[in-house]
Parts: structure tokens; C-alpha cells; sequence
């Protein structure tokens, strides 16, 4: 069940238009199980189009805060913790993204890692930049990228 959830998040009518005048920041907070781990990455995914990012960064932000979350969920808490939580901030900094994804638990390796283990370097590919910070409180990691991508003109020769 989700604790909290901003008010710019979309209804399923509004998820289509393209707009850029909300700027509200998305400040949710869930129990870290998977199925909100799939919620908080689709509320992420509709405030992303609210705002009017490009698809291709929608797409690349929302499988890299699910990363994010996903880890939460498997390395954050032991089994039978009483409070597992996990938040996520996003807010616009002009044209800046800024995306913290925390929570309040303590790194555990998991028992059959198998194909696991690609998380972060997958978040590092599809951001501007990736920050984690570990301590014995938990874990913050905190994700950058352009809200829009100016690419360079091809340049000619003269």
C-alpha cells in the first residue's frame, strides 16, 4: 500500500497530454515490496510525461528508477523487517532532473544472485550522472539528467 503520493501525479485521462507548466516535484513513499516498486515506476513514468520529457528519456528514467527501486525491495530489508520503506523525490531543477531513490535498510547480498547484479551499471548508461551513498541508515542513490537533449548540429567541412 502506498504511504504518500503527490498530487502532480497524472490521472490515466491526462497521461497523453504533453505539457510543460507542472513543475511540482513527485514525493512518494511506499512500503518496499514489488508490487509498489511497480506503482512508484508508474507514477514516475506519468509525472516524466506530464512535464513533457522526450519519450526516449521517459523510457530510459523509468527503467532506471525502477532499477533503483527494484534494489530496494531485494537488498534494503531483511525478511520480517517491521517498516520497509522506500522513497522516491524527483524535481525539476531548471533543466535539470534531479531523482533520489532512499531507504532506511541495510545492503544485504542476495542469496542466488544468478543473472543479478547489472542494476547500477544500467542506471549509470541511461543518466547524466549516478551518486550512491550507503551508510549503516541506509542507502541514497541519487540520479541526473537533462530534461532535453540538444544534440550538436553535424558539423561540415569548408
Amino acid at each position: 500500500m502506498l504511504a504518500t503520493c503527490a498530487a502532480s501525479v497524472l490521472s490515466s485521462a491526462e497521461v497523453g497530454r504533453t505539457t510543460m507548466t507542472i513543475r511540482e516535484p513527485l514525493e512518494l513513499a511506499a512500503e518496499a515490496n514489488p508490487d509498489n516498486a511497480r506503482e512508484l515506476r508508474v507514477r514516475f513514468q506519468q509525472w516524466l510525461r506530464r512535464l513533457g520529457a522526450p519519450t526516449d528519456l521517459v523510457d530510459d528514467l523509468t527503467l532506471a528508477v525502477y532499477e533503483a527501486l527494484a534494489n530496494v525491495v531485494d537488498h534494503a530489508y531483511h525478511p520480517g523487517h517491521p517498516h520497509p520503506v522506500m522513497y522516491l523525490l524527483a524535481r525539476l531543477d531548471h533543466d535539470q532532473l534531479l531523482i533520489t531513490i532512499t531507504d532506511h535498510g541495510c545492503w544485504r547480498i542476495p542469496s542466488e544472485p544468478g543473472y543479478r547484479g547489472r542494476g547500477l551499471a544500467l542506471m549509470r548508461c541511461l543518466t547524466t550522472e549516478v551518486d550512491l551513498h550507503s551508510t549503516a541508515d541506509g542507502t541514497t542513490v541519487q540520479l541526473r539528467a537533462a530534461l532535453h537533449h540538444n544534440p550538436k548540429e553535424p558539423t561540415t567541412a569548408p
